[in-house]
């Protein structure tokens, strides 16, 4: 199978399975897999699973372990921007924890939708994100993509893309009402 082969798991006839942190599945069945984007599928569902514990649980050094500085932040119809520091990216932690907790975030699932190798030390995940609380859905199911990159330490995350209401409302400047993300008002103050 050619390495840059997208595989698709939301196409009529492969299931969907779940990549979240209390799943265990990883979601593109592994007949459809090449070699190196199974590899990178495995670490993703540990990345997966461990971003989510990191966040609902407030662990920054866990989180930190996860990501390849610099990390770029790419925001449907809005500017990217780049976490070139760990303390930029504790920050940008501080703000995403503080917005899981406004609106009772206690888990979040992340579909497999595709996969593809990029090259042997590059690989793109595309996942339905799921943010869920005590009653359910926070918010209505969105896309989000990552990039991973391997280096020495393994395969880290190295670029998110996702709406631009969802990276607003994780940098503080959206909340969610009526399960979709909204922009904050200038006057309103997160409680």
């Amino acid at each position: 199978m050619p390495d840059n082969l997208m595989t698709q798991a939301a196409s009529a006839d492969v299931p969907r399975h779940s990549a979240g942190p209390n799943s265990g599945q990883t979601g593109v069945p592994k007949h459809c897999q090449p070699q190196r984007a199974e590899r990178a599928e495995t670490a993703f569902a540990r990345l997966s699973r461990d971003l989510s514990k990191a966040l609902v649980g407030g662990d920054f050094e866990l989180y930190r372990s996860l990501f390849r500085l610099p990390v770029r932040i790419e925001r449907r119809d809005g500017p990217p921007y780049s976490l070139t520091t760990a303390a930029a990216l504790e920050r940008d932690f501080a703000l995403y924890v503080s917005a899981l907790q406004v609106h009772r975030v206690t888990d979040i699932d992340r579909n497999v939708v595709a996969l593809e190798a990029l090259s042997e030390d590059r690989c793109e995940v595309t996942v339905v994100t799921l943010l869920l609380g005590h009653g359910g859905l926070a918010v209505d199911p969105f896309h989000t993509q990552f990039v991973l990159r391997r280096d020495d330490a393994g395969w880290r995350i190295g670029e998110i893309r996702s709406s631009l209401g969802h990276i607003n409302w994780s940098l503080g400047k959206a909340t969610i009402e009526g399960r979709r993300f909204r922009p904050t008002p200038p006057d309103h103050k997160q409680t």
